[in-house]
């Protein structure tokens, strides 16, 4: 009986060790931290388009604006009115060109992650779309063409103005046709 009594005193014990590591809070940082996962392209017939798939960390979970109320107002106007940004990189005689488009740019806002307060630490993944038109083309690095190798910078910013980390897409062709 004394065996049997050690044996589930044991038992007990790592399944209560267990059970109070599985509640322990993961230990994120304020700024988020964020991760390319992949992209994907689609040739839309004169507004093409990508989404590209980061995953992100991020300890109070404050990630997202609404696009009305108090996400319109100081401290979400200016720089601060989008919550992601982006830059796309055009590949040209082997070297990587910034472009800046005569158009659009692409920044956005994706909604809050959550509807009510954020619960804590949290992780996940989020989708960014971006319209790459082909009627605005033009830009700082020349005109961009059919099967351009083309890539994305990425940082997104929380509620309380922490600003990622930068990530980076993989290279990838675009067709522009019309």
């Amino acid at each position: 009986m004394g065996k049997r009594t050690s044996l589930l005193t044991i038992i007990f014990l790592a399944l209560g060790g267990f059970m109070v590591s599985c509640l322990t809070p993961p230990s994120y940082n304020s700024t988020p931290e964020i991760a390319f996962l992949k992209v994907s392209y689609f040739d839309n017939k004169g507004n093409d388009s990508c989404i590209t798939t980061i995953s992100f960390k991020d300890k109070e979970g404050d990630l997202g604006l609404a696009s009305i109320g108090s996400d319109t107002s100081k401290p979400y106007k200016g720089d601060y009115y989008f919550n992601y940004w982006s830059e796309m990189y055009v590949k040209k005689k082997g070297e990587w060109k910034k472009v800046i488009f005569t158009g659009p740019a692409f920044y956005g806002r994706f909604a809050p992650i959550y509807k009510e307060k954020p619960p804590g630490p949290v992780n996940g993944e989020i989708d960014l779309t971006f319209t790459i038109p082909n009627t605005t083309l033009q830009s700082t690095a020349g005109q961009i063409a059919a099967r351009d190798t083309v890539k994305f910078t990425i940082q997104i910013v929380d509620r309380a103005l922490h600003v990622s980390n930068l990530v980076e897409t993989n290279p990838f062709r675009i067709n522009l046709n019309n």
